[in-house]
């Protein structure tokens, strides 16, 4: 390679770093001034104490014994009486599950870095979902966290079918699953409220 190339490549690297560095910098300030940061204490109290959670739910009336075939109903109906909870429930158990998986499939002796990618990638992604889908109250934000978790709904199904002949992974893998459709059906209800509060403008664009 001629020194030419080399300062091209060089100087093409540098431009396309600087490039990097500013939309990145654009989406911290962006993130920022949207109050993405605001509600760690928040999710982390969810995350660590969802019992809590929990008990809003049932003293809105959602785990009653007597009301148990009507809550389920409600979601058989894409209408959950208290969807912001529900979500937020859903999504801490998904999280918890996911690092469950992990610690398992570390005991089977696969290695401990899926423990790693559940316990801080995925806690990333499940503040992001919560932040989008409980917080923002941004609709076109919202679309694309339902269409984020209907994908991780699929992964784990597709998951689930290739460790079948391990029982045990595979029913966490569809547990997820199936909590994620769950969560799904609360944020589908949640964006649909943030569109009827959206300006006549920016529900037309979602």
């Amino acid at each position: 390679m001629s020194d030419l190339d080399a300062e091209a490549l060089k100087a093409k690297a540098e431009e396309a770093a600087a490039v990097a560095k500013e939309t990145a910098v654009a989406a911290f300030e962006k993130a920022q001034k949207e109050g993405f940061f605001s509600h760690f204490t928040d999710y982390n109290e969810n995350l660590f104490t969802p019992y809590s959670t929990y008990l809003t739910i049932k003293e809105a009336g959602g785990f009653e014994v007597e009301a148990a075939k009507a809550y389920l109903m409600t979601y058989a109906s894409l209408s959950p009486s208290s969807p912001k909870e529900s979500f937020i429930l859903f999504n801490v158990l998904a999280l918890w599950l996911g690092v469950a998986e992990a610690v398992l499939f570390g005991l089977l002796g696969h290695g401990w870095l899926s423990l790693i990618w559940n316990g801080g990638v995925s806690y990333c992604v499940a503040y992001t979902l919560y932040w989008v889908m409980t917080c923002s109250g941004n609709a076109e934000y919202m679309k694309y966290g339902l269409g984020f978790i209907a994908l991780y709904i699929l992964f784990n199904i597709y998951m689930g079918m290739s460790v079948l002949i391990f029982v045990v992974p595979a029913v966490l893998y569809f547990t997820k699953a199936f909590i994620d459709v769950l969560m799904a059906i609360s944020g589908y209800v949640l964006y649909k409220a943030a569109l009827e509060l959206a300006p006549a403008g920016d529900a037309a664009m979602v």
